[in-house]
């Protein structure tokens, strides 16, 4: 008998064969929606099922692959549809729906290789589905002594926090931070003083510092994932660079966007598959979750 999704043979008292049993039942849970979106990846010229985003044919076997089979939902948090794609669009896609994504990366490509203007409400973050915000927002440190007129903070030109070398927003980043010279050095090199913030190394958007539940809040990303080196971003941002090393990640995005706007096949080689171990292997050190 023949699998109910491919042309192999099926596995005995089953409708699939071993390998796509494997992939249906990768977690256990959606199924049906696993199959659908399987059999509308499948190609049978090639026995591979292509990757929704780049066209790639995945790999089946290779977990270390970053063109590795997996399934995302079309939507964030919305299993009724999922798209089979490889490994590290999963990763890249985060919390963005489909759409989102596809929009984005090239926008985000051309502002990082040409230097356009990047448009903050390009996504508008339709399903983004963080923890609800609180109702009432404690303001930090509330009834403290001001510091001493005329000093400023280290990194910003706000007034320091008592006898500490930092206002209370940069102390509020870097007192839980292991490195704190590493991380003053990132909030520093990326500080506008014009508009009092710090800037997203990806978009050059000025963060939020406030809201953690927001996409924009800012976050210290790792430029080599391992080493001291940060470098504040939007939560979004970090979300798709995942724990990719800056330039495999800036390799990645410009040849996802050049298979965007031309539709021409995606270089595989852009990531290795040895970039892409080390990925996985600071993403379980993380505690972050591997599709």
């Amino acid at each position: 008998m023949k699998c109910d999704i491919c042309i192999r043979e099926a596995k005995p008292h089953s409708i699939d064969c071993p390998r796509c049993f494997r992939h249906v039942n990768a977690s256990g849970y959606h199924r049906h929606a696993r199959r659908v979106g399987l059999k509308g990846r499948y190609f049978m010229d090639v026995d591979l099922f292509r990757c929704f985003f780049t066209d790639v044919a995945m790999s089946d076997d290779d977990l270390m692959s970053p063109y590795h089979v997996t399934s995302s939902c079309k939507i964030p948090h919305d299993y009724s549809v999922l798209i089979p794609n490889c490994a590290f669009t999963a990763v890249m896609k985060s919390e963005l729906a489909d759409t989102e994504l596809v929009t984005v990366v090239p926008h985000l490509d051309d502002h990082i290789q040409k230097g356009t203007p990047f448009i903050r409400d390009i996504i508008p973050f339709a399903h983004w589905n963080r923890r609800p915000r609180p109702k009432t927002a404690v303001p930090l440190f509330t009834g403290l002594p001001p510091a001493p007129s005329g000093k400023t903070c280290a990194i910003c030109i706000r007034p320091p926090y008592r006898t500490s070398p930092y206002c209370a927003r940069c102390r509020k980043i870097i007192q839980n931070r292991p490195d704190h010279p590493a991380t003053a050095a990132g909030l520093k090199e990326s500080y506008d003083p014009a508009a009092d913030g710090f800037r997203c190394i990806f978009s050059g958007e000025v963060l939020d510092t406030d809201d953690m539940y927001s996409p924009w809040y800012l976050v210290l990303d790792h430029l080599v994932p391992g080493q001291r080196k940060v470098a504040p971003s939007a939560a979004w941002a970090n979300g798709m660079k995942g724990k990719m090393a800056y330039a495999v990640f800036l390799k990645a995005l410009a040849e996802f966007a050049n298979h965007i706007r031309t539709e021409e096949p995606f270089d595989t080689s852009v990531i290795t598959r040895d970039d892409w171990k080390r990925n996985l292997m600071h993403m379980r050190l993380a505690g972050r979750k591997v599709a």
